[in-house]
């Protein structure tokens, strides 16, 4: 079975706290449930420190955004979620040609897809009322 990494959310009491969370591999055997988020990575010169596995790494603020967001609506549990900018090596081409051959399987095999969009503003909440 092809193994993959999922994230582990931590949850937090404050929106603006620290990102922290757990990166664990796993196959489609035995994965637990988890959502596949899918999303912009937005300006990579706009980043903000995630700590993985206790050690900082740098996402793009529309990453990070998209994650306080999920940790926000987690009720105080971890949430798992596959996300390509840190579950795939990027360093590794050969890790990521493989991890990008099985994208298809990661959002088919997810619980739930998250399409973010990006924070609102003014304009979009009003887009979103007139729907």
């Amino acid at each position: 079975s092809t193994a993959f990494r999922l994230l582990f959310l931590l949850p937090s009491r404050d929106f603006d706290d620290t990102l922290e969370c757990r990166l664990e591999i796993a196959s489609f055997d035995d994965a637990p449930h988890y959502i596949a988020l899918s999303y912009c990575w937005g300006n990579m010169s706009d980043n903000e420190i995630v700590l993985i596995n206790g050690t900082a790494h740098n996402v793009t603020l529309n990453l990070a955004t998209a994650l306080r967001h999920l940790r926000a609506q987690s009720r105080g549990r971890p949430r798992t979620i596959w996300v390509d900018q840190i579950c795939i090596n990027h360093k590794d081409l050969l890790e990521k040609s493989r991890q990008i051959s099985i994208m298809r399987s990661m959002f088919s095999e997810a619980s739930k897809v998250v399409a973010w969009l990006g924070a609102s503003t003014e304009s979009s909440e009003y887009a979103m009322n007139r729907l």
